[in-house]
């Protein structure tokens, strides 16, 4: 008598919560998110959340989870668990009507928005994939694939800061959270590290899955959504030549130590200074160490 085999527990947990409609991509996603999961971990050398999360979701529920992480940001302005305001009462109301502005952009504009990663009030990090946007696009098994691993690659960079990389890219003031124990730095630009770093993860992801690196979904028709294209295209470029020069390893110490590490606004067109301000210069500078 044979024992049958137990199947393998998922890499990734994903939930399709956007209708019975939808339960058909919610199977594509489950599976390009199992093939890319493991490929993101390796070219990246960053390690995933365990079982992390995807959700195919309404564009309501999106709202709803954007809102669960922007309370929390503001809790955490508000100082609640540190035991300290970080801000006055003027700067955090202008904080909460950043949130709100934004709340109201992501609500008229989903239509240009795949997927984006959010913590859930439970401090869950998760990517949160809008059915209706990706039914609008008519999205193929290519292009679902390069977004799972760009988003992916947010988690694992969500993962390496020890919480901090989502906070960054939801920052109210554009460049940086303010959080306790955390050097401020002129003009931090997290954000063009962080998508940058991303673009490049996935473009490496497609590569070796498909063959070529893709580019975005669709041509840019807004003055935003150029700006938008250029801070990922330009961060990708940044971090593909910073990779280049110091290696992988080096280069991942950054997601450590982003508090003294991240380029500020001045160096995000020159990646040799900001190689310098953090590597110790040797002949083989990959094997130095960022300083602190």
């Amino acid at each position: 008598m044979t024992t049958p085999e137990t199947p393998e527990t998922p890499i990734c947990e994903v939930r399709q919560e956007a209708g019975r409609e939808h339960d058909a991509l919610g199977a594509r996603i489950a599976a390009l998110a199992e093939t890319a999961a493991p490929v993101v971990e390796a070219v990246t050398g960053l390690p995933l959340p365990v079982r992390p999360l995807l959700r195919l979701v309404t564009v309501e529920a999106l709202i709803a989870t954007r809102r669960e992480h922007t309370d929390a940001m503001m809790h955490r302005l508000r100082g609640e668990g540190y035991g300290q305001q970080l801000v006055d009462e003027a700067e955090f109301a202008r904080a909460r009507e950043r949130f709100d502005n934004g709340e109201r952009g992501l609500a008229a504009n989903w239509k240009n928005i795949q997927a984006i990663s959010y913590e859930d009030a439970r401090m869950r990090p998760q990517i949160l994939i809008i059915a209706r946007s990706v039914v609008h696009h008519g999205h193929d098994d290519d292009q679902l694939l390069r977004t799972i691993a760009h988003e992916l690659t947010h988690l694992a960079q969500h993962r390496a800061t020890g919480g901090r990389a989502l906070d960054f890219v939801m920052s109210p003031y554009g460049y940086g959270m303010r959080m306790p124990g955390t050097k401020e730095l002129a003009h931090c630009a997290a954000r063009f590290l962080i998508e940058g770093h991303a673009s490049w993860a996935d473009h490496q992801v497609t590569t070796q899955l498909i063959g070529q690196p893709l580019g975005w979904h669709t041509d840019p028709t807004t003055d935003e959504q150029r700006a938008t294209k250029r801070l990922y295209d330009d961060g990708c470029a940044f971090v593909a030549t910073a990779i280049d020069q110091v290696g992988l390893e080096s280069f991942n110490a950054t997601w450590r130590h982003l508090r003294t590490s991240c380029p500020v606004e001045t160096e995000v067109d020159d990646v040799t200074g900001w190689l310098r301000r953090n590597y110790i210069p040797t002949p083989t500078m990959a094997a130095s160490p960022p300083r602190e």
